[in-house]
């Protein structure tokens, strides 16, 4: 079929997708429904857990663009974050190039890192802050972590590929899966 990709690479491509949109429709209809419908007192939670430990509390987050770019007047920031954008995403497609046939998990964990990302760039770009939803620790004074579920499909999908980076590596340093005693 002249030059298409065989069915174990287009199962990649289907997976890095599939985490990619996931992630980020997730991600943004959950800030959007939070947002919508539920306005209140936000010092007061939607939700809380386990005596308010677990608290869904949507608050904007300014580090991101104000940490990186200070005083920048606003179209230097979104400028800047644009390219940052486009830098991740390069550096996502250059990883997902490197994959071999058949390595759907780490496919999808890519497509949850570049869908996060992606998410919480969004937030910067269109709502001019990233908006987290969710706070452990109670609050007092501080909670101990903001975040949203851009932010954990981001660290998971990072655990994953690490686990499988050195899963490979202890695989390759025991000799495993290099060569079948079938092959000689």
């Amino acid at each position: 079929m002249g030059g298409s990709l065989g069915m174990e690479g287009r199962s990649n491509f289907r997976w890095l997708i599939a985490g990619g949109l996931s992630a980020l429709l997730i991600d943004q209809l959950s800030k959007a429904f939070l947002l919508a419908y539920f306005t209140h007192d936000p010092a007061a939670p939607i939700l809380s857990f386990f005596g308010g430990q677990l608290s869904f509390i949507p608050t904007q987050s300014l580090t991101l663009a104000f940490g990186l770019t200070g005083e920048w007047p606003r179209p230097g920031q979104i400028a800047f974050l644009c390219l940052l954008g486009l830098l991740i995403v390069g550096v996502g497609f250059v990883l997902y190039r490197g994959l071999a046939r058949g390595e759907w998990v780490n496919a999808l964990a890519l497509g949850l890192v570049l869908g996060g990302g992606v998410g919480n760039l969004a937030d910067e770009l269109f709502r001019g802050a990233v908006i987290e939803i969710m706070q452990v620790g109670g609050g007092d004074p501080e909670p101990w972590s903001r975040f949203n579920f851009a932010d954990g499909f981001i660290l998971i999908g990072l655990v994953v590929l690490v686990v499988e980076l050195l899963v490979a590596e202890g695989a390759s340093r025991a000799g495993i899966g290099s060569s079948s005693p079938l092959d000689d």
